[in-house]
């Protein structure tokens, strides 16, 4: 069960530390046009991780895996640059009147990579096995049962009204795998779909290379005969290894590099631009002492000064955050986050100590250099207030666990991004709330009957006024209770050679213009040499 709910995290969030990202969009040099798009030819990507497989059922795909992914598979929905869910492997839904039943029609003429066709029962297994996995199946609680209704249409029944369920859809959750996977033992090293490219040879730790699939369903696609992926986890050593030509692209979202980028002039940069983006925080765990006090969850928002942790542990680059949604993002409203009051908090900090004595917190980090430099900063802050701040230093998987058990007072995390915002419900509900040393996935132990009757608004309505209505109250009561002090929105970017295109975001099925780059993810189908 533990490591169910460690994969679990790891597949649905990128809960990580923060090292002070920003918006998405300033500074981004866009590739210019070279023309039609050229067949052939073989790129090099370097990505920030290894991923450890390529089942959905059984692995975790970080930024870096989700690139694997959305190459080798394909999924029945997919984002447009308007974050609304369009028909992909699908060509369209139907639902009932309450929206407890969704009629899904499958793609004609698709074939697998192993040639066997996708049809409902390739669906109907599909989504019946992400179900029943323990690692994705909480993310589909909903589901009851999915049914063949003909050859290439299955209905899903739900157990409440889902209006967003073609949101799910268009996630990780909507990745359709073939079904000799499901038979295979070692399926995270065999994964066949129906995407662009299938896997040639993996050499973790070094290399995974891709090939062409000569029989996509979308014609003409893709244009390269051959992606070879190189996990380069150090963010300057990554950019270092474009610049010297060893890779013809990378991703990052390493405030430094980004700084750096926006300065080339002989590299392409594209940065995201999508309304969502993950958000840098110290997570606070409500559930237990100290910050089960309210004053001193407020005094450290009132202490903090995200900008300053911008500046220097992000060279700079971007803006600070008052919520779970960015400027931009449809979902945005202001939600009343305090500002930055170093009197007030001082005078919090005052009344606890005349109550309870010294004022003394633990704030857990990774040892990563930019991580312990944020860590380091907010204790500053904080002790210009009176707050005597520890830092402890935690390996990642432990890190995930640690949040996962309640394990932590302040911990430096980053989280969200979902394209929709149902899709965030178990991280905010009381419901997935627990004491210490119960495993939960509100890792901030954080409760609110104003918050869950809100999501719950929002879950079950198709109006999209009353749905943002519903949001608008999960910012702002997030705002007051504070389980979070809010640092920064990160910001990825995608660097090329100036003879790589296509980094910008390619075209839907009906050829209209698809989302961009997400979180660090990019689709390699429409990516050329010329």
């Amino acid at each position: 069960m533990l490591l169910t709910l460690l994969l679990l995290v790891a597949l649905v969030t990128a809960a990580c530390s923060s090292g002070g990202g920003s918006t998405r969009g300033a500074g981004s040099t866009t590739p210019t046009s070279a023309g039609p798009p050229k067949s052939g030819g073989r790129l090099v990507i370097g990505v920030e991780a290894e991923s450890d497989g390529f089942d959905l059922t059984k692995n975790r795909p970080a930024a870096s895996g989700t690139v694997v992914f959305r190459a080798i598979y394909d999924q029945l929905y997919v984002f447009d640059k308007y974050d609304k869910p369009q028909p992909s492997l699908a060509t369209g839904a139907e639902h009932n009147a309450d929206f407890t039943e969704w009629t899904i029609h499958v793609r004609a003429g698709v074939t697998f990579q192993d040639g066997t066709p996708l049809d409902a029962a390739a669906v109907q297994g599909n989504i019946q096995a992400i179900k029943s996995s323990a690692l994705t199946g909480p993310l589909l609680n909903p589901i009851v049962g999915v049914d063949v209704v003909d050859p290439l249409s299955v209905r899903v029944r739900l157990n409440s009204a889902l209006p967003a369920f073609p949101s799910y859809m268009a996630t990780a959750l909507g990745t359709i795998q073939a079904p000799a996977m499901r038979k295979d033992p070692d399926s995270g090293r065999h994964p066949i779909g129906t995407g662009p490219y299938r896997l040639k040879s993996w050499t973790p730790g070094s290399s995974l290379v891709l090939a062409r699939n000569p029989n996509y369903w979308r014609k003409g696609l893709p244009y390269f005969d051959e992606i070879e992926i190189r996990p380069i986890p150090d963010a300057h050593s990554r950019l270092s290894a474009l610049r010297a030509g060893d890779v013809d692209m990378i991703h990052t979202s390493d405030g430094q590099s980004i700084a750096d980028l926006r300065k080339e002039t002989s590299l392409q940069v594209q940065e995201e631009k999508t309304g969502e983006t993950e958000e840098g925080f110290v997570m606070l765990n409500t559930g237990k002492p100290p910050f089960d006090d309210i004053r001193l969850r407020k005094a450290l928002a009132l202490a903090t000064n995200p900008q300053q942790v911008i500046d220097i542990a992000g060279a700079g680059v971007g803006t600070t955050a008052d919520g779970p949604w960015a400027p931009g993002s449809p979902w945005y409203t202001p939600t009343g986050y305090p500002k930055m009051d170093v009197a007030q908090a001082r005078s919090l900090v005052q009344q606890i100590k005349a109550e309870k004595g010294a004022v003394n917190i633990e704030l857990k980090a990774t040892a990563d250099p930019a991580t312990l430099q944020v860590a380091q900063l907010l204790k500053d802050q904080w002790s210009q207030v009176g707050i005597t701040t520890s830092i402890k230093q935690v390996e990642q998987s432990q890190y995930i666990l640690d949040a996962l058990k309640g394990d932590y007072q302040g911990i430096l995390w980053r989280q969200f991004g979902a394209r929709d915002p149902d899709l965030e419900y178990p991280w905010w509900n009381s419901k997935y709330a627990a004491p210490e040393g119960a495993l939960a996935l509100n890792f901030a132990r954080h409760a609110s009957k104003q918050i869950d009757d809100a999501q719950e608004q929002g879950r079950h309505s198709d109006d999209p006024a009353v749905r943002k209505a519903a949001y608008a109250t999960v910012g702002r009561v997030l705002a007051e209770d504070l389980p979070y002090v809010w640092l920064s929105h990160t910001v990825w970017a995608l660097a090329a050679k100036p003879d790589i295109h296509g980094l910008g975001g390619g075209t839907e099925v009906d050829g209209s213009a698809a989302t961009g780059p997400d979180n660090g993810s990019f689709s390699v189908a429409e990516l050329w040499r010329g």
